[in-house]
């Protein structure tokens, strides 16, 4: 044999998984189907949709998944994917996101309900033909991967199930005896029935086994390809005016970022470039984003800040408050049995303060110590029965999953996350909120917050005294502190709370009533200002 043939001869005998896959294409994907491509029993999830979109991204492609449903933690969570849904319903949903999601590719795996039901089983083939046919002619160009439906555990569904799968590679190849763009793939031969997480879906592993194979079939017609027709759609809820006040600890106030930003400004940023208007609220602030303020507040326990989180609700009038607390708790060993229940209470103190509130409680991202991991991981655990309880009560609590973005590598010091976690958390909770919106849970903004960092002051105790948070200057282009800027940026408060950071006391007796910040700064002003604070 010629040396050239022999190579290539060679070459012809590597798998295909060995193979790299096209790069520099634009792709929308629509993964079109039913719970199974929503991610139904993933861990995440994100079903099979994780895999492909990392697979495709890996080899140099900008990858968009895109659909009117949203679930797991992925980078792009959308999809088609509507759980309970027959054959015939899917294409009524499908002929509707066709010219607005725009897709390229439309991965399609559907017909598992129309089988567990027994719902004309003989014809199943024929609406299939008849969905895909619909998809094709809609605009825009569009490639189709059409998958076999992975095996159930019942007996008599399976029987079902392999009957409608042997008609699917004939259906296809008529498309493509027709010039269609459409690709067979076998999702049953690389599912088996003991990887099931239950009687139908997939477990994890089994899933990232659905992706590989959709992925394959993408490169196996990469020729197919059309190029982007259309806009991108815009994915999220829009023209929403949103009040979000970040709660929590120093991840929350964004330790360990090099901004000091934390998950807030990538939150921001996702939220407004789908038309949205936020207004970030708190007495706190950290990070150079434009609007730095939230609630978080560096080694307060959940308890700690179960009062501060009422108070603040009820001051701010956030329609969303985002959560992750209990590190602390869990780094220092304080009753960690006791932190679900002690959550619980912080929760119930938001919802109970005007005005109605969506909460989006995260788990705890991992730590690098060991046993204050596990610690986590038990707390964590204990937190889906907490939301379960408000959300069985119709209160609207929604659980994120931040541990599941963050690595213990992530960590820049055992505790806080590097900034790459920061826009995973972001992205997670920005997926939350879209869960939330589907679910009617963003309600309207009430009342109008106060300035950010002001807030109004109880009447002194007689035996107490009253602490004014430190003024804190304006930042000049070169990060130096302008003297003639002075702006207040922390509450007031009543002491009693720890005075961690004031810089000035004021005894009871100089005052009665209620002191203000704004009237403080028009008694400096009138008395000479920093003169007054060095004759005290």
């Amino acid at each position: 044999m010629p040396p050239l043939r022999s190579l290539l001869a060679a070459l012809a005998l590597i798998p295909a998984c060995y193979a790299a896959g096209f790069s520099g294409k634009s792709l929308r994907i629509m993964p079109l189907g039913a719970s199974i491509t929503l991610g139904g029993a993933s861990k995440d999830g994100n079903g099979y949709r994780e895999t492909l979109y990392k697979l495709l991204a890996a080899d140099g492609n900008v990858v968009q998944m895109v659909g009117s449903q949203v679930n797991g933690t992925m980078e792009s969570p959308w999809s088609e994917g509507y759980p309970g849904l027959v054959i015939d319903q899917v294409r009524n949903k499908s002929a509707a996101a066709m010219s607005v999601q725009n897709p390229n590719i439309v991965t399609l795996l559907v017909g598992t309900n129309d089988m567990t039901e027994n719902n004309d089983v003989a014809n199943a083939p024929a609406r299939l033909t008849a969905l895909i046919q619909s998809v094709l002619d809609a605009p825009p160009l569009t490639l189709v991967v059409v998958s076999s439906l992975p095996p159930t555990a019942d007996p008599a569904a399976n029987a079902r199930v392999k009957t409608f799968n042997a008609a699917i590679p004939g259906i296809v190849q008529k498309f493509t005896d027709a010039g269609r763009t459409v690709v067979f793939v076998d999702s049953y031969a690389v599912v088996k029935v003991e990887d099931l997480a239950d009687d139908v879906h997939p477990n994890d592993t089994a899933y990232a086994r659905i992706g590989r194979a959709f992925y394959d079939g993408i490169q196996s017609a990469s020729g197919g390809i059309f190029p982007l027709q259309g806009d991108d759609p815009v994915d999220g809820f829009k023209q929403k005016t949103t009040r979000i006040m970040a709660l929590g600890g120093s991840i929350t106030a964004g330790a360990g970022n090099g901004t000091g930003n934390g998950y807030r400004q990538r939150l921001v940023s996702l939220l407004t470039a789908d038309g949205n208007i936020v207004d970030m609220v708190g007495s706190q602030s950290s990070g150079n984003m434009s609007d730095p303020w939230h609630e978080g507040y560096a080694g307060l326990t959940i308890a700690q800040l179960t009062d501060r989180a009422a108070a603040q609700t009820s001051l701010r009038l956030p329609n969303i408050v985002t959560i992750h607390t209990g590190t602390v708790d869990m780094l220092n060993n304080d009753d960690p049995a006791g932190a679900p229940d002690r959550l619980r209470n912080l929760i119930q103190k938001v919802l109970d303060a005007p005005p109605l509130t969506l909460v989006v409680v995260s788990t705890l991202i991992p730590a690098g110590d060991a046993a204050v991991n596990a610690r986590i991981k038990t707390f964590n655990a204990a937190l889906p029965a907490v939301v379960a309880g408000f959300v069985k009560d119709g209160r609207s609590v929604l659980l994120v999953d931040c541990n599941d973005v963050v690595a213990a590598a992530d960590l820049v010091d055992g505790v806080n996350p590097d900034d790459a976690a920061y826009a995973r958390m972001a992205r997670v909770y920005y997926n939350g909120l879209q869960i939330a919106a589907g679910k009617g849970w963003i309600w309207d903004v009430q009342g109008s917050a106060p300035q950010d960092g002001e807030q109004a002051t109880a009447a002194p105790q007689a035996s107490t005294t009253m602490t004014v948070a430190p003024l804190e200057t304006s930042p000049l282009p070169d990060g130096t502190q302008d003297p003639q800027g002075l702006t207040p940026t922390n509450a007031a408060q009543v002491s009693g709370d720890t005075p961690e950071s004031a810089g000035l006391s004021l005894r009871s007796g100089l005052c009665t009533g209620q002191l203000t910040v704004q009237m403080f700064l028009l008694v400096l002003a009138a008395a000479g200002g920093l003169n007054l604070l060095l004759g005290l």
